[in-house]
């Protein structure tokens, strides 16, 4: 009942919230953002007709000597 054990409460909660909302923050909506991104960008481009964009298939990394299909 101490009047410093009402404010330790209080930091543990908004610390526990903070980090709650930062976990679901980085592992949730970050990547739906980066997702949701990436797939506006592909149908913007097939909508005003782009270039297509470069592959990113991890085979063109591994083999750098690899011959680029036209």
């Amino acid at each position: 009942g101490a009047p410093s054990t009402q404010w330790w409460t209080q930091l543990s909660s908004a610390i526990a919230g903070g980090l709650s909302f930062a976990t679901l923050l980085t592992l949730i909506l970050t990547p739906a953002l980066l997702v949701l991104g990436d797939n506006v960008g592909r149908w913007l481009r097939r909508r005003l007709g782009g270039a297509p964009a470069p592959s990113r298939h991890a085979h063109s990394i591994a083999c750098p000597n690899a011959r680029a299909v036209p």
